[in-house]
């Protein structure tokens, strides 16, 4: 079909679930899908660390060396808190609040600057970032993970900005918001 021939097209969290099947997707319509993940497996995979901004912007630093530019860029990589002791608010640890919030929302913030800085001088781009339903609603007693649900609400509202500011200039922020 090679409806994205030659794009290039970044995928956080790209070695399981959703990400590895955009990846695989993208792949498949002609893109060169890179993955970012912490477990570096599967197509064109880069061992990163989204939560780390230096890692993220090291690793961008290599695509766009090696390809050029970025055209896309799906933020997938994200999870439960739960291990660290995320919950309901007046029992959640710090460490929960902290790791859920550096996992959901400080990773998405630094895999979209990056990219930004070249989408921007390049006029085009196209980024979408993975929320939940959590980020807008709020849960019973079972999804009473109160760290998860502030950050994926957040991650919603940083879309909503990044794409009233970008949107001008070329690049085009979406919201998916899964359950």
């Amino acid at each position: 079909m090679n409806r994205l021939r030659d794009k290039v097209a970044v995928v956080t969290g790209g070695a399981s679930g959703i990400g590895l099947a955009t990846a695989q997707l993208f792949a498949e319509e002609g893109a060169h899908a890179i993955s970012f993940d912490i477990h570096a497996e599967g197509i064109d995979s880069l061992h990163v660390d989204v939560t780390s901004a230096s890692a993220v912007e090291s690793a961008i630093k290599n695509v766009v060396d090696k390809h050029g530019h970025i055209d896309i860029l799906v933020n997938v990589a994200g999870g439960s808190g739960r291990r660290w002791g995320d919950g309901p608010a007046d029992s959640c640890t710090l460490e929960g609040w902290e790791k859920t919030l550096a996992l959901n929302l400080d990773s998405v913030f630094y895999c979209c600057k990056y990219p930004l800085q070249t989408m921007l001088a390049q006029g085009s781009g196209v980024i979408v970032n993975v929320s939940s339903v959590l980020g807008m609603v709020s849960g019973n007693e079972d999804f009473a993970t109160h760290a998860y649900a502030s950050s994926k609400g957040a991650v919603i509202s940083l879309t909503r900005s990044i794409a009233s500011c970008y949107a001008t200039r070329g690049i085009r922020e979406m919201l998916f918001a899964r359950v």
